[in-house]
């Protein structure tokens, strides 16, 4: 799996000590690559600082040509995924 294409977009500042919260989900799952999206938030405030998303793709390990995601791996971002404005899963992080 590698990261094929990487962006953030910037909305607001953070100050050093503040508390960021980051929620993690996935889009666009498709057979080779998906999308990950980075939520960043300030604590206090739940002012939006910024979103990030990455683009991974599975490669072949011999070839590096695209690969399908393995099945069970598949399941578990499809989990993942945001479907009308939610997500099944999420994953939130506190720093």
């Amino acid at each position: 799996m590698v990261t094929i294409k990487a962006e953030y977009e910037y909305y607001n500042d953070a100050k050093f000590g503040d508390e960021i919260s980051i929620i993690i989900y996935t889009e666009n799952v498709r057979r080779v690559s998906f999308d990950v999206i980075f939520e960043f938030y300030n604590k206090a405030s739940n002012n939006k600082l910024g979103l990030g998303k990455q683009t991974l793709v599975f490669l072949q390990r011999e070839s590096t040509r695209p690969a399908f995601i393995p099945n069970e791996l598949f399941y578990e971002i499809k989990l993942g995924e945001k479907k009308n404005g939610t997500a099944d899963a999420r994953t939130t992080i506190h720093s």
